[in-house]
């Protein structure tokens, strides 16, 4: 059994792994900080776990939720503590796709994606639900 160290510290979190369907060679795991509640990062393996990539658009982001759509595994959408966040490209580049300084868009704990048409997409607070019927602009339900 090989191990290996996700980050730079030894206090994150792994809350979350998604392996695309397409390709189970390519892993992606969300983590979070005990000692930085505010900080995380979003991992990618293309070789079946055995080495590991921090995605830079998700770099310092408390990600607690993940989701790879279904009828897309380019389509990934996660939870963070500052919003939702989505990539189309499988992680490379990622757009927010809550409003910045919305009093209800944080703290984002869950997400998931419909299996038919990836621009809907739920997602929920610690207090509240939240969706998207055109992939951009989250509304309560």
């Amino acid at each position: 059994m090989r191990y290996v160290h996700l980050g730079v510290g030894d206090d994150y979190v792994l809350d979350n792994i998604a392996i695309d369907p397409s390709d189970s060679s390519k892993i992606y795991v969300a983590a979070w900080s005990v000692v930085d509640n505010n900080s995380g990062d979003l991992f990618r393996s293309t070789d079946g776990g055995q080495s590991w990539k921090a995605l830079r658009g998700m770099s310092g982001k408390s990600i607690r939720a993940l989701e790879l759509a279904p009828s897309n595994p380019k389509i990934i959408v996660v939870g963070a503590l500052d919003g939702v966040h989505r990539s189309l490209d499988g992680g490379d580049t990622w757009e927010k796709i809550t409003p910045d300084h919305h009093a209800d868009l944080k703290n984002f704990e869950s997400v998931a994606i419909d299996p038919l048409n990836p621009n809907v997409i739920y997602a929920g607070t610690w207090h509240l639900p939240w969706k998207t019927a055109d992939g951009a602009r989250l509304g309560r339900t």
